[in-house]
């Protein structure tokens, strides 16, 4: 055990959660973007480890600095660094999102849409628009919704 690791603390998720009621910490997810978008801790900034720079974490007055991921692993990683930096006392959440979700406290989601369900809409959209506009106004409309249907059967076999 080197030096650095005896200033590494562990905290629990009930202890981040007082902190952050009483606006006393900084907290850093290291975790990916597309894991962030997913699901994080309310006010968590996103510093993802791939691209983790101990020299850019904001030294705030008064807070603590505390590092989270899923699981711990890599928040502990990324509280190596700032340890090796020149960081004192660096905290990270045991468990990650993992425990804090365990723990009953909430996180934010990004509500969006996943591509599968816009293609979906997308093709429903352009087979309702041509036969609807078929029956009404043109015959000739119906073929939109015969190549988009033929489209959709096409990729269904082609299994691509």
């Amino acid at each position: 055990m080197t030096f650095a690791m005896h200033n590494l603390q562990e905290i629990d998720a009930r202890t981040l959660k007082q902190w952050m009621d009483q606006h006393e910490v900084l907290l850093i997810d290291v975790r990916e973007p597309q894991e962030f978008a997913q699901s994080h801790i309310p006010e968590a900034k996103l510093m993802p480890i791939t691209k983790f720079d101990p020299a850019k974490v904001p030294r705030p007055q008064g807070q603590k600095i505390v590092l989270q991921c899923q699981s711990g692993k890599r928040s502990t990683q990324a509280a190596h660094q700032m340890l090796q930096a020149g960081f004192s006392n660096v905290i990270h959440l045991q468990g990650g999102l993992a425990a804090w979700k365990a723990a009953g406290y909430p996180t934010q989601v990004k509500q969006s849409i996943n591509m599968l369900r816009l293609a979906q809409i997308l093709t429903g959209s352009f087979v309702l628009f041509g036969t609807s506009l078929g029956s009404t106004l043109t015959p000739l409309f119906v073929i939109l919704s015969i190549i988009v249907g033929g489209s959709l059967v096409l990729v269904g076999v082609s299994n691509d």
